[in-house]
């Protein structure tokens, strides 16, 4: 938030502004794009419950499998949280910065 105050007080025209809006809708859309993969593997996974209870039910041979949907695709949404969240980006940010000015080199 601290990132909107700073950006109200610089003229619009600026470089510096530019940047700052640039990374802020980056940032917005980071966001966006973690709450929509969230969505499809609520729904999925919600999906899959339904259809193991509705088609075998649960016995003990066959177990939950489910489950390792749940978990597997649960651990990629909890790392997607952390760089959304957590690390906001910067990790990858400097990474992609120094990846493109190797390139550019080339």
């Amino acid at each position: 938030m601290s990132e909107l105050n700073n950006i109200n007080n610089l003229d619009k025209n600026s470089q510096e502004y530019q940047e700052k809006l640039k990374k802020i809708k980056k940032q917005v859309a980071e966001v966006k794009d973690f709450y929509i993969h969230l969505m499809v593997y609520l729904v999925v996974n919600f999906s899959l419950v339904l259809v193991y209870f509705f088609s075998t039910g649960y016995t003990e041979e066959d177990g939950f499998w489910p489950i390792w949907s749940i978990l597997g695709w649960g651990i990629g949404i909890i790392f997607h949280a952390l760089s959304v969240f957590v690390f906001d980006g910067e990790v990858f940010a400097k990474w992609e910065d120094q990846e493109i000015t190797k390139r550019m080199k080339e």
